[in-house]
């Protein structure tokens, strides 16, 4: 029997080219973008005695981070202007759960 509890937190990333401050930016994705998120895993796997017609030796749980992922322009309208123009770019990523991968050696 595998088993995994593990509580880990992980900063939201936020990248792009643009003119827009963090706070802006958190206003218009709906999240924290200078924050961190925890997040818990805890779970057990059963290990199989045989796949098929092999006999396992034993068998590695991994655990990688799900990311929820919005892109967004930054628009800007110069004071002497009635013109939006787009001023950039940009892509935050926040943690928002686990994805678990087995993998397994054999006798």
């Amino acid at each position: 029997m595998l088993t995994i509890t593990q509580t880990k937190s992980i900063s939201t990333s936020l990248s792009g080219s643009f003119g827009a401050s963090n706070k802006v930016i958190s206003a218009s994705v709906g999240w924290n973008v200078t924050g961190s998120t925890s997040i818990a895993i805890s779970g057990s796997y059963k290990v199989p005695s045989k796949i098929g017609n092999k006999k396992v030796k034993n068998c590695k749980l991994t655990a990688h981070t799900v990311y929820k992922t919005k892109k967004f322009d930054v628009h800007k309208m110069p004071w002497n202007s009635t013109k939006w123009s787009k001023q950039g770019t940009g892509t935050v990523k926040k943690a928002y759960g686990v994805s678990f991968k087995k993998s397994f050696t054999y006798k």
